[in-house]
């Protein structure tokens, strides 16, 4: 049997509320997590959210945590009603 191969998590980044071209809210992603609520009362159907993924971090299977190398990641998810 194969150890326990490595996971990934996303540890740092940001998620934007975007209208048009302006921006109505950020959220810091901090340790895997984003808290989206403050972004989610402002929503508006047609507006977008835009992850950029800025640091993740790969565990391997002894348990010990590195720095992936990734290239600028940005998705962006369209807001429909």
């Amino acid at each position: 049997a194969l150890p326990e191969e490595c996971g990934y998590k996303v540890v740092g980044g940001e998620v934007l509320l975007a209208r048009g071209r302006k921006v109505k809210g950020r959220v810091k992603i901090r340790n895997g997590k984003a808290n989206l609520n403050t972004l989610r009362n402002i929503a508006s159907e047609g507006d977008r959210l835009v992850v950029e993924i800025k640091e993740v971090r790969r565990k391997n299977f002894q348990g010990s945590t590195e720095k992936v190398k990734i290239a600028e990641t940005i998705y962006m998810v369209p807001i429909n009603g």
